[in-house]
């Protein structure tokens, strides 16, 4: 459980950088 919810962290910050 822990692992995908630092999975689901790391892809939205992935498609922030790339919104930016």
């Amino acid at each position: 459980m822990i692992l995908q919810f630092q999975f689901t962290e790391i892809f939205l910050n992935r498609s922030r950088l790339e919104l930016a």
